[in-house]
């Protein structure tokens, strides 16, 4: 099957400043926070620079997701790669980009992510799949900053 080329697009309000947001996806310290928390035995690895690399890996569930920063200008917007990697092997490159803006509520300072994920589909399913992962685990990033003390 043909592959085609399909963006996965969401926005996704978290209660904490920009530059806040952007470490916590760039560094190994932040992905730790709250990327799979879920799950046991993650590797979170991120080396937080142009071209540095990331390692998500999980392998009671037999998944990784690694890449590299084809953006990084902290503290408004990042792109990477994205390979993801399971018991079918590679799957095709994709990318990712997140743009971090900064909104008021409440009087106080959150972000605004909106994150495009694209990709070389085959089906209608692979992007919604993703919406269900990036969903949850924005969750999970948002749950983490609530939970964080100063």
């Amino acid at each position: 099957m043909a592959a085609m080329t399909a963006a996965l697009n969401l926005t996704h309000v978290v209660a904490a400043e920009p530059s806040d947001v952007f470490d916590l996806w760039t560094t190994t310290a932040g992905l730790d926070q709250w990327w799979w928390i879920h799950w046991v035995n993650v590797c979170r690895s991120a080396d937080p620079r142009l071209g540095g690399s990331y390692l998500l890996e999980a392998p009671d569930q037999g998944i990784t997701v690694r890449g590299e920063f084809t953006t990084f200008d902290r503290p408004s917007r990042l792109a990477f790669t994205w390979i993801w990697a399971d018991g079918d092997g590679d799957g095709p490159d994709e990318s990712v980009e997140v743009r971090l803006t900064p909104v008021e509520i409440d009087d106080s300072v959150s972000t605004q992510i909106e994150l495009t994920h694209s990709g070389p589909w085959t089906t209608a399913e692979q992007p919604d799949n993703y919406r269900q992962g990036w969903k949850f685990v924005l969750n999970e990033l948002s749950e983490a900053v609530a939970n964080r003390t100063t």
